[in-house]
Protein backbone atom coordinates (compact mmCIF):
# COMPACT_ATOMS: atom_id res chain seq x y z
CA UNK A 1 0.00 0.00 0.00
CA UNK A 2 1.69 3.63 -0.88
CA UNK A 3 0.52 5.79 1.31
CA UNK A 4 1.18 9.92 1.18
CA UNK A 5 3.80 11.72 2.36
CA UNK A 6 2.85 14.18 4.98
CA UNK A 7 3.23 17.77 3.57
CA UNK A 8 5.47 19.95 6.20
CA UNK A 9 4.55 22.92 4.71
CA UNK A 10 1.62 25.44 5.23
CA UNK A 11 -1.66 24.80 2.79
CA UNK A 12 -1.62 27.61 -0.05
CA UNK A 13 -4.34 29.61 0.20
CA UNK A 14 -4.67 30.18 -3.82
CA UNK A 15 -5.06 26.34 -3.95
CA UNK A 16 -7.06 25.89 -1.63
CA UNK A 17 -9.57 28.02 -2.61
CA UNK A 18 -9.43 26.63 -6.12
CA UNK A 19 -10.03 23.20 -5.14
CA UNK A 20 -13.17 24.25 -2.64
CA UNK A 21 -14.85 25.59 -5.72
CA UNK A 22 -14.23 22.86 -7.81
CA UNK A 23 -15.67 20.50 -5.29
CA UNK A 24 -18.44 22.67 -4.53
CA UNK A 25 -19.26 22.36 -8.37
CA UNK A 26 -18.88 19.15 -8.58
CA UNK A 27 -21.24 18.69 -5.97
CA UNK A 28 -24.04 20.45 -7.56
CA UNK A 29 -24.72 18.58 -11.41
CA UNK A 30 -26.85 21.34 -12.69
CA UNK A 31 -24.35 23.82 -11.90
CA UNK A 32 -23.90 27.07 -9.09
CA UNK A 33 -24.47 30.59 -9.78
CA UNK A 34 -21.26 33.04 -8.11
CA UNK A 35 -22.84 33.75 -5.39
CA UNK A 36 -23.91 30.18 -4.81
CA UNK A 37 -20.25 29.25 -4.68
CA UNK A 38 -18.88 32.29 -3.17
CA UNK A 39 -21.39 31.08 -0.21
CA UNK A 40 -20.71 27.57 -0.31
CA UNK A 41 -17.05 27.74 0.01
CA UNK A 42 -16.99 31.40 1.64
CA UNK A 43 -14.41 32.65 -0.60
CA UNK A 44 -15.00 36.52 -1.39
CA UNK A 45 -17.38 37.10 -4.41
CA UNK A 46 -15.21 39.35 -6.29
CA UNK A 47 -12.26 36.23 -5.58
CA UNK A 48 -14.79 33.47 -6.24
CA UNK A 49 -16.03 35.74 -9.73
CA UNK A 50 -11.81 35.46 -10.73
CA UNK A 51 -11.23 32.08 -9.96
CA UNK A 52 -14.06 31.26 -12.09
CA UNK A 53 -13.65 32.97 -15.13
CA UNK A 54 -10.49 32.04 -15.11
CA UNK A 55 -11.21 28.36 -14.84
CA UNK A 56 -14.05 28.82 -17.37
CA UNK A 57 -11.34 30.41 -19.74
CA UNK A 58 -9.09 27.72 -19.57
CA UNK A 59 -11.90 25.15 -20.10
CA UNK A 60 -12.17 23.56 -16.41
CA UNK A 61 -15.64 24.93 -16.13
CA UNK A 62 -18.13 25.82 -18.77
CA UNK A 63 -21.09 28.42 -17.48
CA UNK A 64 -24.31 27.83 -18.65
CA UNK A 65 -27.48 30.14 -20.10
CA UNK A 66 -28.51 30.96 -17.03
CA UNK A 67 -25.03 31.87 -15.58
CA UNK A 68 -24.33 28.82 -13.26
CA UNK A 69 -21.13 27.02 -13.86
CA UNK A 70 -20.77 23.49 -13.70
CA UNK A 71 -17.88 20.61 -14.64
CA UNK A 72 -16.27 22.01 -18.21
CA UNK A 73 -14.89 18.84 -20.79
CA UNK A 74 -11.11 19.83 -19.51
CA UNK A 75 -11.74 18.68 -15.92
CA UNK A 76 -14.14 16.29 -16.51
CA UNK A 77 -11.13 14.67 -18.74
CA UNK A 78 -8.51 14.64 -15.82
CA UNK A 79 -11.24 13.51 -13.58
CA UNK A 80 -11.40 9.95 -15.64
CA UNK A 81 -15.13 10.71 -16.71
CA UNK A 82 -16.52 12.03 -13.06
CA UNK A 83 -19.67 13.76 -14.41
CA UNK A 84 -18.54 14.22 -17.97
CA UNK A 85 -21.45 12.74 -19.05
CA UNK A 86 -24.14 15.33 -17.20
CA UNK A 87 -21.70 18.39 -18.10
CA UNK A 88 -21.58 16.98 -21.81
CA UNK A 89 -25.68 17.17 -21.67
CA UNK A 90 -25.83 20.22 -20.13
CA UNK A 91 -23.51 21.99 -22.48
CA UNK A 92 -25.07 20.56 -26.03
CA UNK A 93 -28.56 20.43 -24.94
CA UNK A 94 -29.10 24.22 -26.05
CA UNK A 95 -27.01 23.78 -29.10
CA UNK A 96 -28.98 20.15 -30.08
CA UNK A 97 -32.33 21.92 -29.13
CA UNK A 98 -31.35 24.96 -31.71
CA UNK A 99 -30.28 21.77 -34.74
CA UNK A 100 -33.49 20.50 -34.24
CA UNK A 101 -35.55 23.57 -34.22
CA UNK A 102 -33.86 24.54 -37.32
CA UNK A 103 -34.46 21.44 -39.09
CA UNK A 104 -37.01 19.90 -38.02
CA UNK A 105 -34.56 16.77 -37.85
CA UNK A 106 -33.97 14.33 -35.18
CA UNK A 107 -31.22 15.12 -33.25
CA UNK A 108 -28.56 13.19 -31.13
CA UNK A 109 -25.63 13.43 -29.23
CA UNK A 110 -22.86 11.10 -29.83
CA UNK A 111 -19.15 10.01 -28.46
CA UNK A 112 -16.76 8.43 -30.34
CA UNK A 113 -15.23 5.86 -28.75
CA UNK A 114 -12.51 4.38 -31.08
CA UNK A 115 -14.51 3.02 -34.03
CA UNK A 116 -18.02 3.20 -31.98
CA UNK A 117 -19.97 5.83 -31.47
CA UNK A 118 -21.74 5.69 -28.05
CA UNK A 119 -25.15 7.87 -28.21
CA UNK A 120 -25.89 10.07 -24.91
CA UNK A 121 -28.96 11.98 -25.80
Amino acid sequence: MIRARESKSAPVGVVVKVLKILEAIHDAPAGLQLKQVAKQTAINKSTAYRFLAHLEGEGYLYRDDAGAYVIGPKLARLGSGINYEESLRKISRPILHKLWITTGETVNLSVLDGQDASIWM
